[in-house]
């Protein structure tokens, strides 16, 4: 699925035409927003998915005027304002608890130095995951929500 979102990412970044052959079928949009608002959907499907709607509706009237419906401008509101609250939650915890923050980094650092040179079996290896996986949720997130500001403001120009 993330391979397709790319491919129509980048087929519609920088070409006029391949927007509307896109933008034909009527159950395109449709599915894009059932994407972004799906609450099972992995983040980084999400970010695609905004990133594609992102490059559709940038320079091309006939789709800002496909999504400029009331219904479809309060839904990527409503959106955005979740991503708004989950990205302020994030750095609200990032910043109320910088000295367990830090010493967590630490905690980690010194076991990925000891057991970097393990296979991937270890604890430590385990833990990194968990924290990568987090760091790439909250990255795509802060993604996510930039791309949904931008598609409102093309959208509303």
């Amino acid at each position: 699925m993330a391979a397709i979102l790319l491919f129509f990412r980048n087929a519609t970044r920088e070409n006029r035409v391949n927007k509307g052959h896109f933008t034909k079928n009527q159950e395109f949009l449709p599915c894009l927003l059932a994407f972004l608002s799906a609450p099972n959907q992995h983040p980084k499907i999400k970010a695609y998915t905004s990133a594609v709607l992102w490059a559709l509706v940038h320079g091309h009237q006939g789709i800002k005027a496909a999504i400029n419906k009331p219904s479809v401008v309060s839904e990527l509101q409503l959106m955005k304002s979740e991503y708004q609250r989950l990205v302020d939650k994030e750095q609200w915890v990032s910043y109320s608890t910088p000295e367990q923050a830090t010493a967590q980094h630490q905690k980690e650092k010194e076991l990925g130095t000891n057991l970097e040179f393990h296979t991937e079996y270890t604890l430590g290896s385990n833990a990194k995951l968990v924290e990568r996986n987090k760091a790439m949720a909250r990255d795509m997130n802060a993604f996510v929500l930039k791309a949904l500001t931008g598609i409102l403001i093309l959208v509303q120009a």
